[in-house]
């Protein structure tokens, strides 16, 4: 039911916020699992399948950033950097902006950044007029 709560008041939200329609067609689907199962993710979303699949812990900035992902996804960018930002940053305006209480200056982007063995190198171009990024990534030694 929490999640349910934060979803009906969250999506309106961050529809007015991004200022695009909601781009799922039909039921979104939310999955509680163990975050053991998660692999280290707070949660994600699924595209294909509809499906915001998020850890025990239901913890609203999560919630909320995964929903963003039916706008932010990697049909937009190719880089993940760019699409955790953006997800994380219109999650935690749009919570603060309902009244919600989120940890930090701009919410727990730790928590749904999985800790990785590679150290990313960033370079952003621009691709028919629209932003799009590559990543190239190199192991630690």
């Amino acid at each position: 039911r929490r999640v349910a709560q934060m979803l009906t008041t969250g999506i309106p939200a961050l529809v007015k916020r991004i200022g695009l329609p909601w781009p799922v067609a039909g039921e979104l689907t939310v999955l509680e699992v163990s975050s053991a199962l998660l692999e280290g993710y707070a949660g994600f979303y699924s595209p294909d399948q509809r499906q915001i699949t998020i850890s025990e812990d239901l913890d609203p900035l999560t919630v909320v950033h995964e929903a963003s992902h039916a706008w932010f996804n990697s049909a937009l960018f190719t880089d993940r950097w760019i699409i955790e930002g953006l997800a994380n940053e219109y999650a935690y305006e749009t919570l603060t902006g309902l009244g919600v209480s989120v940890d930090g200056p701009r919410g727990k982007l730790t928590a749904v950044m999985r800790p990785s063995s590679v150290t990313p190198v960033f370079r952003s171009t621009i691709v028919r007029g629209r932003p799009r990024c590559a990543q190239k990534t190199s192991s630690r030694v």
